[in-house]
């Protein structure tokens, strides 16, 4: 098996590192063919670790990184989320490319931001609907997983409602989104914080369009009067973006004819 050895510190050492190990913020242990996190007791001061395209199994001996941030542990062999009870500061967690069946195990981190676990075996709403459990989380990235809970869609959509805080999402690549009615404009209305969505951006004019259609719905209206209030919403804007235009017309035809009335008088 695989372990951190001095061999390998040494190599970080090389890279701008501390011979002390208490005074290394950061540790670069990417692509060293580790197997199993080991070694790094004194390093106390830890605040970014890197282990990423490594053979780890599992989370574990990072009782003494109570100050670290942030931990990459992308493509590695990991099955289960464990071994972070001491990272209580962490607000950033890389684990994508891994085996993870459950989002588990994370609710002290009070402080996460940040979760991605793109490419793993998350499945159904029991899989994810831990992260409710994570008051701070403004990114997630469970993309190109397996959820396909139709049957339970509705709660699956629920369960991204309750994360207030949640800015970025990104979700495709899992086979329920095909079930999800209106899917864009469903989770734009249910995260009302949603920044960004997969691949685009929402901007506030998409935002009031989906407002306009889930507030109707969210009365118990149709879904063609929903999409009726959707459509006024959409003249609304453009109504006003034409308001606009003429009002930076006339504003620049001022600033012209005043321009011309001086330079006349100084004539």
């Amino acid at each position: 098996m695989v372990l951190i050895t001095r061999d390998i510190l040494n190599e970080c050492f090389s890279s701008n590192g501390f011979q002390t190990p208490r005074l290394n913020d950061k540790l670069y242990l990417h692509g060293k063919g580790i197997q199993s996190i080991s070694g790094l007791d004194a390093y106390t001061g830890l605040k970014a670790l890197y282990l990423q395209n490594n053979a780890i199994q599992a989370i574990e001996k990072l009782h003494n990184q109570k100050d670290l941030r942030t931990l990459f542990i992308q493509q590695n062999l990991i099955e289960k989320i464990d071994g972070l009870d001491h990272c209580v500061k962490l607000d950033s967690l890389d684990l994508s490319n891994n085996l993870i069946g459950k989002i588990e195990k994370l609710s002290h981190l009070k402080n996460l931001t940040r979760l991605v676990l793109r490419n793993n075996n998350l499945t159904d709403i029991e899989s994810i609907e831990h992260i409710t459990l994570l008051p701070k989380l403004q990114s997630l990235d469970i993309q190109d997983n397996r959820i396909d809970d139709k049957e339970k869609y509705k709660e699956v959509i629920n369960v991204f409602h309750k994360c207030r805080e949640l800015r970025t999402l990104y979700l495709k690549g899992n086979p329920i989104l095909k079930h999800i009615p209106y899917y864009r404009k469903t989770f734009i209305w249910n995260c009302q914080k949603l920044s960004y969505l997969d691949d685009r951006p929402v901007f506030e004019n998409e935002r009031r369009r989906c407002n306009a259609w889930g507030n109707v719905l969210d009365k118990n209206g149709t879904n063609e009067e929903a999409l009726t209030a959707e459509r006024e919403m959409v003249e609304m804007i453009r109504r006003e973006e034409r308001d606009r235009e003429e009002m930076n017309w006339m504003h620049m035809k001022d600033i012209a004819t005043n321009h011309k009335k001086v330079s006349i008088t100084q004539s």
